[in-house]
């Protein structure tokens, strides 16, 4: 029995490592397929991009080189531009600044005549109103020295001052 049952174990270890090797072998056969799929994806894809890339460069240096020519062109188109715009903005400078000095002069003179208008206004309205409180006044006293005779001086004053009011 104990014969067997070291027999059974041999057989088991021996089935065992024959299912190991099996596996191992059947994973690294899968795992070396699939690394090779991989290494030849990647190196179609490298080659896609790298004549992707260098088209894009051929026709970046096209474009490199028409841009540069064109600057070149724009370059002095844009010298001669801005001394033509130069000169027109110093005759239009020019003409405003003269424009402006006749509407400054202009708006002075006016505003001179409005203000002595009404400076006038206003002296002619302080006059009578000068003239209607030295009236008033006159009146006033005009009327303490009639109550003066009916009461006394300081309730005269007091009455008037009142009615004045």
């Amino acid at each position: 029995m104990l014969l067997e049952i070291e027999r059974d174990k041999a057989i088991t270890d021996k089935v065992i490592l024959i299912q190991k090797v099996v596996r191992g072998f059947k994973d690294r056969s899968n795992f070396l397929r699939l690394r090779k799929s991989a290494v030849l994806i990647q190196k179609t894809w490298r080659g896609y991009l790298c004549r992707k890339n260098y088209g894009a460069m051929r026709a970046g240096f096209s474009r490199l080189q028409a841009l540069v020519r064109s600057r070149k062109l724009c370059a002095s188109y844009h010298v001669a531009r801005q001394r033509i715009t130069g000169f027109q903005g110093r005759c239009r400078g020019f003409l405003v600044r003269r424009a402006f000095r006749h509407r400054l002069w202009a708006v002075i003179t006016i505003q001179a005549y409005t203000r002595g208008m009404i400076a006038r206004r206003l002296y002619k309205r302080l006059k009578g109103e000068y003239r209607r409180r030295l009236e008033a006044e006159k009146m006033r006293l005009a009327e303490e020295t009639k109550l003066r005779n009916q009461m006394s001086a300081k309730r005269a004053k007091a009455e008037a001052e009142r009615k004045h009011q």
